[in-house]
């Protein structure tokens, strides 16, 4: 337990925690001794707890393995996490899932981490790791968490949400009962360059740091906000430390035209080409609306009705139940500066 306790208190002096301010100097104050004493006995029993990390990207996605390391620096010693991924990309797959063929597991090695891989969709993947991932530990063991992403690319406004798989995995974690957070980040034309040349984007390692953050932060007891089974986080594109953040509804969008002809191909034969969206409702308060202005974004979302209040799910309630969580992680947001 000595080891544990140490080991504890190094990683609540490496985070942001009233340690980190204090050094290793035990506060005076008694709300402030409470705090630690609550924070560090939460870090010496968080070995039970496990994470469950997917995306859509797939196993080579250029930002799993920064995700995977942030999470082993922000999450306390013991922490369980498991990948299982797609073993290639599956964006746009939404919540679908293999119904008629069978889904085929392997494993890879990424960086430092062995990941489980997928033949089937993202939300195949969240569905076996939270049924299979962590069955050594014991019949029926599941998963604290599921994180989703981080995603290359926004899902802010309902056309992206509904149709991201980043977010349809997330979704599938929350249906079978675990809390999920969904993480994007936004890809300008100069961040889609450099990962095309380069396989790496920009502020991949900020991004990592935002998401791992809430993550942390979604574990510790009692700040998982009430009546929310979904956060989608999205990430403005060049994100750095210190960015403002918003709690937010979600943008309504639309496609103006997603399939196009394939030239030179037999008639009849398109290929899936959206061209644009349009932005139906990206006002005050909706995620689009916080991203265009540099902005993190994280929305909750419930099961029944993900837009639109229904009985018993009160759209601002759920945003003032999240602020404390979101604070938490982030720390305290200057307002966001209209466009």
């Amino acid at each position: 337990m000595a080891t544990s306790a140490r080991l504890a208190r190094r990683w609540l002096v490496s985070r942001s925690s009233p340690l980190r301010l204090l050094g290793t100097r035990t506060p005076r104050h008694p709300s402030a001794r409470r705090a630690c004493r609550s924070l560090q006995a939460w870090a010496c029993s968080s070995a039970h707890l496990r994470v469950l990390v997917t995306n859509d990207d797939g196993v080579d996605s250029a930002l799993l393995v920064p995700l995977l390391d942030a999470l082993d620096v922000a999450l306390p010693p013991g922490v369980a996490v498991r990948a299982v991924v797609p073993a290639e990309e599956r964006s746009w797959f939404g919540k679908s899932m293999t119904r008629f063929a069978h889904v085929v597991v392997g494993s890879a090695v990424r960086g430092t981490h062995t990941v489980t891989t997928l033949s089937g969709t993202p939300a195949d993947c969240a569905a076996w790791g939270v049924e299979h991932a962590f069955a050594a530990e014991g019949e029926g063991v599941m998963p604290d968490l599921v994180v989703s992403g981080t995603n290359l690319g926004m899902n802010a406004g309902a056309a992206f949400m509904i149709s991201s798989g980043t977010v349809g995995a997330a979704l599938e974690g929350a249906i079978a009962g675990v809390k999920s957070i969904a993480v994007s980040l936004s890809l300008g034309k100069e961040a889609r360059v450099a990962l095309k040349e380069t396989g790496r984007v920009p502020c991949d390692l900020a991004a990592s740091e935002y998401a791992a953050a809430i993550a942390a932060r979604a574990l510790e007891p009692g700040a998982w906000p009430e009546g929310v089974d979904v956060l989608n986080v999205n990430l403005p594109q060049n994100v750095g430390r210190g960015a403002a953040w918003e709690v937010t509804r979600v943008a309504r969008s639309r496609y103006t035209k997603v399939f196009s002809p394939v030239e030179g191909a037999a008639e009849g034969t398109f290929q899936h080409a959206p061209e644009s969206l349009e932005w139906l409702d990206d006002s005050d308060g909706t995620d689009y609306a916080a991203l265009r202005r540099g902005g993190v974004s994280v929305t909750p979302l419930r099961l029944e009705g993900m837009f639109l209040s229904t009985e018993g799910s009160d759209p601002l309630a759920l945003r003032a139940a999240t602020e404390p969580l979101v604070r938490a992680a982030f720390g305290e947001s200057d307002a966001l500066v209209g466009s």
